[in-house]
């Protein structure tokens, strides 16, 4: 899990947006702010794990029943035994 990904910390920024506006407005001391901005950046990076190892195994091939179908069947032995030298035996 890779914390300082950008796309971890836009969300990050995302998730404390009110918080870093309403620091650009003045109506909120930065240190608050940068406080609410580095409790989501862990947040943010859980999420996107969670997220990613829900949505790991979507579109990695063909569906099972499709697989099922192309899989090949084991072949028949046959019945009676094939001409030739008898197998090695050890």
């Amino acid at each position: 899990m890779v914390i300082a990904s950008p796309l971890v910390l836009t969300v990050a920024a995302l998730m404390a947006s009110p918080a870093i506006l309403s620091m650009l407005k003045g109506e909120t001391p930065i240190g608050d702010a940068a406080l609410r901005y580095l409790i989501c950046v862990p947040v943010a990076a859980i999420l996107l794990a969670i997220l990613r190892a829900l949505t790991r195994d979507y579109g990695s091939g063909p569906e099972p029943l499709i697989t099922n179908m192309l899989r090949r069947r084991t072949d028949r032995q046959p019945d009676q035994p094939i001409e030739g030298d008898p197998p090695v035996r050890s």
